[in-house]
């Protein structure tokens, strides 16, 4: 899963001015998977394990929750969330679709190709 871009996220993720920003897609597979479709992926229910991933492979754990939850705040002058959440080194289960209440439609989950071995 390493690449060059995320390998120097967590090396630099101690400096104040990097910090997480997500942009998740969630448009329905329909909507995706078609000649005109849309852009993106739909990361959100596992960012944060993928994360955790990276940051562990480049034995950087100590700074991802600077730059997942603290960097940015500090950069827009505002609080830092109060609520956390715990991430555990077991293997994740992604779903390969969501579906959508009231509808025959689902959204595609991304999936990395190689195993992660992070989970709430």
């Amino acid at each position: 899963m390493r690449s060059t871009g995320c390998t120097s996220s967590c090396r630099d993720s101690g400096n104040p001015q990097f910090f997480l920003g997500t942009d998740t897609a969630p448009h329905t597979a329909d909507t995706k998977e078609c000649a005109c479709g849309c852009a993106g992926i739909f990361n959100a229910p596992v960012a944060m394990q993928v994360y955790a991933q990276v940051f562990a492979e480049e034995n950087a754990l100590d700074r991802l929750e600077a730059f997942a939850s603290l960097n940015g705040p500090r950069f827009y002058g505002l609080p830092a969330n109060e609520e956390r959440i715990t991430l555990r080194a077991t293997p994740l289960d992604v779903p390969e679709r969501i579906e959508v209440p009231g509808g025959d439609k689902s959204v595609v989950v991304f999936r990395p190709d190689t195993p992660v071995e992070w989970s709430f």
